[in-house]
């Protein structure tokens, strides 16, 4: 419709004018909140109104991608970008960027209902009541009563038990490995659910007092069951800090988020895991006051660069937007959010209510996750609901349908290659197989179990193997190892077998066997074998450098040996029970060197949890994001050495960090480091 720029112009700056967390930037150790004064370098005029319609949507597209894959500068500012864009004089977009640091999306209908406001009237801005101070939220949250018999103390150390005994980190089955320091590059897919079958999930929840938001949470943890094959996860859920505050139109960061541990027993009936999801919900709301760093701090939860801490993936419900605030004076306007370019989250489900049905926006980690990958689960996801619905009161969970018939018709005749698979010789040259849960239940595409052989014959019994594996997208079977070579440090599961096949990649070694032996001070850790490739000798620094590059930390091993041939069994394969008389030396750390004597400094500076040792964990003494870039930039101070926020993480102890340090900056004596001009 008919519009004025001009006057969306003058809207904006009031806009940030009145909320200061628009207006908010940081000091350079993140350490202090600054607000500052009103600023004309926040809004940008963009006309594409000389342009085709075809290269309009060119550079609009552009457009929208630059806003959410350029960075923004915490420390200048400013945190809200918003540029408005003239296609012909009918027709203009607006597009508002912000940093989550300044705003969450608690706070989005609040700051849409005030530009909507200011649009249709400028005089309104004056006459509005005085707009919620965040800086005054935070001083207030800052010096909030946090000692014993407090609230924020009781909802902390509330937290701080559930995750204690939530069991092994929640582990989604991935498309491609892990990176040893996790990655943010994300996409997002959309999924429509049906009116009917929401309607159907509130009906049903609502029969045990549960809310939309636990109904779906309930359906979101089965899945999440499914996929994982654990009955214990841990997913991420936020709180509004504004109720809490009771200030409801305050803009800002004010979300906490809980780690929400949940148990799902599928012999259980669907009315008890609602009631159980429920109470969960309700329990966690009732201990909101604390934020998750707050809780990770006064935690021993095992954590590591490759994972996000505690849990992987978030569901969430978000507000739905009021008719209202889509009208922006009297002109026809149309409300969608720019895809994020990076998320925080592995998986991130975001449900919307509106006209009665349920948008989901899936946010992904692409290094991890392949499109057809999510497309299937978010279709799976769709399935247990609908499932959900039609089941009759008393069924259990693990009866619940996930697949679809296409994915069961897809699975039904799945054969070993005519090959087969050596080092598995219980596997025979052309058997119909299945991949199983430990119930016999056929499992999902992409999700680890049981390899079961099937005759071809029906009546004739099924046979379980010891062997695990998968069925890929392509049809293919993935054969991940056996079952008793799946092993857990740190709370982390993976099998020996995977760190295998990157040990024989390395050119230097020949074959390898791992195997879990306790360490000096009693601790699971790796142990590894290695035969060296003929008329060479690996050197083990360059073993564990290159283990490093291509491996989460937990996998990497701390010993090795190195031997001339390896047990095998009479099928070839690894014999690891023999392994006890190739146990493997204890290395001698020796003294430390100017460098490492320097990062320890550092560490018992920033980590005030004395004594410090070389081979101490950064995570297990209470190490974070924030803190590994505070330790950068003081080893840069100290050192001279330019080193990233993700060195630190990937080298996880003052040795290997030292050692990661020496190699950028030469020593030149004992005791003297090169340093920056």
């Amino acid at each position: 419709g008919a519009f004025e720029p001009g006057r969306l112009d003058v809207a904006i700056r009031q806009l940030i004018a009145r909320h200061d967390a628009l207006r908010t930037v940081f000091s350079q150790d993140g350490r202090t909140l600054c607000v500052l004064a009103a600023r004309d370098d926040a809004i940008h005029h963009v006309d594409l109104g000389h342009l085709a319609q075809r290269d309009q949507a060119v550079r609009l597209d552009a457009l929208r991608r630059s806003c959410v894959t350029t960075p923004f500068d915490l420390v200048d500012g400013p945190l809200l970008q918003a540029h408005i864009v003239r296609l012909h004089p009918q027709e203009h977009h607006l597009i508002l960027t912000v940093h989550h640091i300044v705003c969450d999306g608690w706070s989005w209908n609040t700051l849409l209902d005030d530009l909507r406001r200011m649009l249709a009237d400028p005089a309104v801005a004056p006459q509005l009541p005085p707009a919620a101070a965040f800086c005054e939220h935070a001083i207030a949250r800052s010096r909030a009563d946090v000692g014993p018999g407090s609230r924020i103390a009781d909802a902390r150390a509330h937290w701080v038990e559930k995750i204690a005994g939530a069991g092994a980190a929640t582990a989604l089955p991935t498309d491609r490995p892990r990176l040893p320091v996790r990655t943010y590059a994300a996409a997002r897919l959309e999924h429509r659910i049906d009116a009917r079958w929401v309607a159907g999930v509130r009906a049903r929840g609502a029969q045990r007092g549960c809310t939309l938001f636990s109904s779906l949470l309930t359906a979101f943890a089965v899945f999440m069951h499914r996929v994982t094959q654990q009955e214990e996860i841990v997913v991420g859920m936020t709180a509004a800090g504004q109720l809490d505050a009771d200030q409801q139109a305050l803009v800002g960061h004010s979300v906490h988020l809980l780690p929400l541990p949940l148990r799902v027993d599928p012999q259980a009936d669907i009315e008890t895991l609602l009631s159980t999801v429920n109470r969960a919900v309700l329990d966690a709301f009732e201990h909101r006051q604390v934020t998750l760093l707050e809780i990770l701090a006064h935690s021993d939860r095992p954590r590591d660069p490759s994972h996000l801490a505690v849990m992987p993936v978030r569901f969430n419900l978000g507000r739905e937007i009021d008719e209202e605030v889509a009208d922006f004076g009297g002109v026809q306007a149309d409300l969608f959010t720019n895809q994020r370019r990076f998320e925080i989250f592995e998986l991130f489900l975001d449900a919307r209510a509106s006209r009665g049905g349920l948008t989901v926006e899936c946010y992904y980690n692409t290094d991890l996750f392949d499109a057809e990958t999510i497309h299937r689960w978010l279709a799976g996801l769709e399935a247990l609901l609908r499932s959900m619905v039609d089941a009759p009161h008393g069924q259990p969970v693990a009866a619940l349908a996930m697949a679809s018939r296409a994915e069961r018709d897809r699975l039904a005749d799945c054969r070993v290659p005519g090959n087969g698979w050596p080092r598995y010789p219980e596997l025979p040259a052309g058997a119909r197989i299945a991949i199983v849960d430990r119930d016999g239940r056929q499992l999902p595409i992409g999700v680890e179990g049981t390899v079961q052989i099937l005759a071809d014959d029906v009546s004739a019994p099924r046979r379980r193997t010891g062997v695990r594996g998968r069925h890929r997208a392509d049809g293919s079977i993935e054969i991940v190892g056996r079952a008793a070579n799946r092993v857990s440090i740190r709370g982390f599961s993976f099998q020996l077998e995977a760190l295998e096949r990157v040990l024989v990649e390395h050119p230097a070694v020949q074959d390898a066997v791992a195997a879990v032996r306790e360490d000096a001070d009693g601790l699971s850790a790796c142990a590894a074998w290695l035969v060296p490739v003929s008329g060479s000798e690996p050197d083990l620094d360059d073993v564990r450098a290159f283990l490093r590059d291509r491996l989460p930390g937990y996998m990497v091993p701390t010993r090795y040996a190195l031997v001339e041939a390896l047990p095998r069994t009479a099928h070839g394969a690894p014999d690891r029970d023999a392994l006890a008389r190739f146990a493997p030396p204890a290395e001698d750390p020796g003294l430390p060197s100017a460098v490492e004597r320097t990062v320890l400094a550092v560490w018992r500076d920033l980590l005030p949890r004395a004594p410090i040792a070389l081979s101490d964990d950064f995570f297990a003494l209470g190490g974070s994001s924030l803190l590994a870039a505070r330790m950068a930039r003081e080893i840069h101070r100290r050192l001279g050495i330019a080193v990233s926020p993700a060195v630190v993480l990937r080298h996880r102890t003052p040795a290997l960090l030292a050692q990661a340090l020496a190699a950028q900056a030469p020593t030149q004596g004992e005791g003297t480091v090169e340093r920056d001009p």
